[in-house]
């Protein structure tokens, strides 16, 4: 009939023209489903952000450059006098410094050993600060540390002549090379206790491997009973012997 619409159609205000109804109805299925794919998308991007706190991060080339330009000056800080205290025969052998491979630092929050909920990536959080063993003559003598202050990455400090001495005793020790591995310190600031831990580049933390330094447990505060292994263990083979620990210690 003239001048009446035509039979099932209706007209979209769209560059889409004149659609049929079951095309519309097809159509917006479609888009339905690529809204979906990428609101997922999205998604995992925005955790993937979230967690990259918990894995572990190669070392920015600003922090070895920090290093490398602040060892000299940390080490001329060392006072007359006190070289052996640092592990030096003198300070001629300053000289002959050079810097080795880093050590990410890293912390879990005490409530984690005293509750009892399963592992998650991220129990275990990565600090703005690493460690980088400072070596003489082939051995490590002490730990020059690399953290950021007011946004940007200084040297800050120079020392731990026996914490270096443990990282040296485990790197000549370890049944991997350490270059071909990711390294870092597991440190319980409360408990007193350090751990050295490595990954390899696709694993997070709470997938390494993780070995206690002897030093750290002698002076381990409130646990002087853990018995814990002096093998690599899981992260969730520690923390189930930490929280043993812990709950003996104080008859929880």
């Amino acid at each position: 009939m003239t001048g009446m619409p035509e039979k099932c159609c209706v007209r979209v205000p769209t560059f889409w023209g004149k659609i049929r109804v079951p095309e519309i109805e097809e159509r917006t299925v479609n888009i339905m489903k690529i809204i979906k794919f990428l609101y997922s998308i999205t998604l995992v991007f925005f955790i993937s952000i979230l967690l990259l706190d918990v894995a572990y991060a190669e070392c920015p080339d600003e922090v070895k450059n920090a290093a490398e330009s602040g060892m000299s000056r940390m080490l001329s800080s060392i006072p007359k006098g006190y070289e052996t205290k640092y592990g030096f025969a003198n300070r001629e052998e300053f000289a002959k410094a050079t810097i080795g491979l880093p050590y990410q630092m890293c912390t879990i929050h005490p409530n984690v050993i005293k509750g009892n909920s399963a592992v998650t990536d991220d129990m275990i959080t990565s600090l703005e600060e690493w460690r980088f063993p400072v070596i003489c003559k082939g051995q490590i003598r002490v730990l020059l540390t690399v953290a950021k202050v007011k946004g940007n990455w200084l040297a800050v400090e120079i020392g731990a002549a026996t914490l270096a001495s443990e990282i040296k005793a485990f790197e000549e020790r370890s049944p991997l090379k350490v270059q071909d591995v990711n390294r870092g310190i597991l440190r319980l600031y409360e408990l007193g206790m350090d751990f050295i831990f490595i990954t390899d580049s696709s694993t997070k933390i709470t997938g390494g491997l993780f070995y206690p330094i002897k030093s750290a447990r002698k002076s381990n505060g409130g646990l002087q009973s853990a018995q814990l292994k002096l093998s690599p263990s899981t992260f969730h083979d520690l923390l189930s012997e930490l929280r043993v620990a812990y709950r003996h210690e104080y008859n929880l």
